[in-house]
């Protein structure tokens, strides 16, 4: 997985992701009783950070694949040592950002595009 992460930024040289502030937010499901907050990582201001429901012990690296999109693929340790399964598609871990006016992103899109969520602001 890791390796097919690496070969789509080889592909896609120079594709530099905006300034990560327009990323940031809480990105709701329509039901609103999930999130997915993304916000600047606490240890380095050139990462982002996934938080699923806003948990610390949830929390995964953003990092950047191409244009809008962004990957959070563990290695297979870090898989196992939180007891998940180490066999999702790739499109499992990547995240795409949407725009639509604003500067801000205004919805995310994961797991292949079959969860879309809007953002909300916190």
């Amino acid at each position: 997985m890791k390796a097919e992460f690496h070969r789509i930024r080889e592909d896609n040289p120079g594709t530099d992701p905006r300034p990560l502030g327009v990323y940031c937010g809480r990105y709701r499901n329509v039901l609103g009783n999930f999130f997915i907050e993304i916000r600047q990582s606490l240890k380095d201001a050139h990462l982002l950070e996934l938080l699923f429901l806003g948990r610390e012990e949830q929390m995964y690296q953003l990092r950047h694949l191409q244009g809008d999109m962004f990957e959070w693929a563990p290695d297979y340790d870090e898989q196992a040592r939180r007891a998940q399964f180490t066999t999702w598609d790739t499109a499992y871990f990547q995240i795409g950002f949407h725009f639509k006016d604003g500067d801000e992103a205004s919805s995310l899109e994961w797991a292949g595009g079959q969860t879309l969520v809007a953002l909300h602001q916190s």
